[in-house]
């Protein structure tokens, strides 16, 4: 039997691996958030997901040119559902069925540009604004600590761009 040194006993760090794994532990995490965010939205017990798949079919059964009921109108609804069905906690099954008729009334009625697209790309665009300060601010940050002047770094990414003749140019 040959025994080995604490020192020998360390693994060598294999990159692939590593991003194999961190792939799969984002894959995980990404799949149980999906399924919490579903469940959240469609009723957390058994009786609140049905109530929410009675009310989207219900919202999806509605006549074309129906508006979509206001908040009492649709509470009213909900009580007239519960009392068909008999069981559960009113409170939840109202909400469960609320949110399931306001969807599937959506998914049939919902004019082809909607408002929310904007709201979305605009929601993008702030991201991605937040996101590159802070990508150049780390970059400056710890660049400045290494010794290398802003300037510098901002002649690296424009390399990127438009190749390494920009290196050229001095402050």
């Amino acid at each position: 039997m040959v025994v080995s040194s604490p020192q020998a006993m360390a693994r060598e760090f294999k990159p692939v691996r590593f991003f194999v794994m961190m792939g799969v532990a984002a894959f995980v995490v990404c799949g149980v958030t999906v399924f919490c965010t579903h469940r959240a939205a469609h009723g957390r017990t058994a009786e609140e997901r049905a109530a929410y798949a009675i009310g989207e079919k219900a919202g999806e059964e509605a006549p074309q040119d129906a508006k979509l009921p206001s908040d009492a109108e649709l509470n009213m609804m909900a009580q007239k559902y519960v009392k068909w069905q008999g069981s559960g906690e009113q409170q939840g099954w109202d909400l469960a069925f609320e949110k399931g008729y306001a969807n599937g009334f959506k998914k049939t009625h919902s004019p082809t540009v909607n408002r929310n697209s904007w709201v979305i790309l605009r929601t993008i665009l702030w991201i991605g604004l937040v996101a590159g300060t802070l990508d150049i601010t780390e970059n400056l940050v710890f660049s400045q600590l290494r010794g290398v002047t802003p300037w510098r770094v901002f002649q690296y990414i424009a390399s990127g761009l438009i190749g390494t003749s920009f290196f050229t140019i001095s402050a």
